[in-house]
C-alpha cells in the first residue's frame, strides 16, 4: 500500500515538473527574427497572388506563419505615422506588405524614394488572406 502511494506521488510529481518545463520553454522563447530567418518560399508576387486567388484554403495552410520572400512591382504605397504598407500586384486585392518598424527606421530615405511601378523584393511573415485586403505579409523587410 505504501509502495503504491510512493509510486503515484513520484508519477504525479514528474508530470507536474514536465508541465512546468513545457510552459517555461514555450513562453520564454525569444521573438522571431524575420530579417535573419531563411525564407521558406521565394517566389514572384504575381505567382503568390494567383495561388491564393485559386486555392485560398490550401495556400493558407501552406504559407500561413511562414517567411515568404517575394519580388514584384509596387502598385501602391500607404504611409501613416506608425506604418508603411506596400501593395504589390493589384491595388484592390493584391499583396499588402506592412514593413517592420526596424525597416522603416533604417530605410526612411529609400522608402520615401519608392514610387508605384518600381520593382521591389520583400521578405515577411505570411498571415494568409484577408477578404478585403488580399494576401497579407507582416513584419516585412526590404531584401538586399
Amino acid at each position: 500500500m505504501k509502495t503504491a502511494i510512493k509510486i503515484l506521488l513520484i508519477i504525479t510529481t514528474s508530470i507536474i515538473a514536465m508541465c512546468f518545463s513545457f510552459i517555461y520553454y514555450a513562453f520564454s522563447k525569444p521573438p522571431r527574427n524575420i530579417e535573419t530567418e531563411i525564407p521558406s518560399f521565394i517566389m514572384d508576387a504575381y505567382d503568390l497572388h494567383t495561388e491564393f486567388s485559386y486555392f485560398q484554403e490550401t495556400s493558407t495552410h501552406k504559407y500561413a506563419n511562414n517567411v515568404v520572400q517575394i519580388s514584384g512591382t509596387i502598385t501602391e504605397i500607404v504611409q501613416s505615422e506608425k506604418n508603411v504598407t506596400i501593395t504589390l500586384v493589384d491595388i484592390k486585392k493584391g499583396i499588402d506588405c506592412t514593413l517592420s518598424k526596424k525597416t522603416i527606421e533604417n530605410n526612411q530615405d529609400l522608402i520615401n524614394d519608392l514610387i508605384p511601378g518600381d520593382p521591389i523584393c520583400l521578405k515577411g511573415k505570411c498571415d494568409g488572406v484577408d477578404m478585403i485586403m488580399g494576401v497579407v505579409l507582416t513584419n516585412c523587410f526590404i531584401c538586399n
